[in-house]
């Protein structure tokens, strides 16, 4: 396998129920357990159901005792964290994924050092606006963002991206319109800093990403964004297994895929997980 998957969320039940459809998902892809890393963000010690993913994956849990008004710095601070406690991280080569993800086969990219591979996130991250928050000057490039494969990057450069992103969100608390995304300051961060680093970057094929809106097409990835038809965010608190027998959309959508995922982790994965 050319990389390993690395996964980041906190131990709560909305990402619990998202990390098992994932895996329910993925499963047919046979990925060794040594080449999925999650990343856990945890109060004290880790909960009995996130134990479990440990049959799946390589789990690391980790105390996070900063009170965050933003909650998504997390993920570069955790980075930081499991590369220190690994500095050999910065020559493996990692896919960021996420948990509200399916990856129907897994991206193939020809992995080159200087060169970091992203999802086009040219419809979410604007150019021209922001960088100077963070000390930095606006590219040409067009911006990758979500899903990303690379290498080359030490812990200082995450507890980096951590801090720009706290500063980059203040920012735009104070200056911005509310309605405006400010949500991914984390991922802006991400991407200007590495470029600031030196690197190439490319927004392949490859990478390209279904994300619940039109209709399906032909890609390896889907990320769960629009809330339209399934809002994921009226399940933080309880799981939508037992209700997804209401939603019913046509097999053409591109949503339908997440809707089936659901439903079918539901009925096939569920069990064996909970027998882990």
């Amino acid at each position: 396998m050319q990389y390993k998957l690395l996964l980041t969320q906190a131990d709560t039940i909305m990402f619990r129920w998202q990390l098992k459809v994932f895996f329910s998902a993925i499963e047919h892809l046979d990925i060794p357990k040594e080449n999925i890393v999650l990343l856990t963000q945890v109060d004290k010690k880790p909960s009995d159901e996130l134990r479990k993913f440990e049959r799946f994956a390589t789990c690391h849990y980790f105390e996070d005792n900063r009170k965050r008004f933003y909650k998504p710095s997390c993920k570069p601070h955790l980075y930081g964290r499991f590369w220190e406690m690994y500095p050999e991280n910065k020559h493996e080569y990692f896919f960021f994924a996420e948990q509200d993800m399916l990856i129907h086969a897994l991206p193939e990219v020809p992995l080159k050092a200087d060169t970091w591979y992203w999802s086009d996130a040219s419809k979410f991250i604007e150019s021209g606006k922001y960088e100077q928050v963070i000390g930095m000057q606006p590219r040409p490039d067009k911006p990758g963002g979500f899903h990303a494969i690379g290498t080359g990057v030490d812990a200082d450069f995450w507890y980096k991206v951590e801090e720009d992103s706290i500063k980059l969100f203040e920012y735009m608390c104070r200056h911005v319109d509310p309605k405006y995304d400010r949500w991914i300051c984390e991922m802006r961060a991400w991407i200007w800093n590495i470029w600031d680093k030196g690197f190439k970057t490319i927004l392949p094929a490859e990478l390209d990403f279904e994300y619940g809106k039109g209709i399906r097409r032909p890609v390896k990835l889907y990320h769960h964004l629009d809330a339209r038809i399934f809002d994921k965010t009226r399940f933080q608190h309880i799981e939508p297994f037992e209700v997804m027998q209401r939603y019913h959309v046509p097999e053409e959508l591109s949503v339908s895929r997440y809707i089936n995922a659901v439903k079918d982790c539901s009925k096939n994965f569920l069990k064996k997980f909970n027998d882990a």
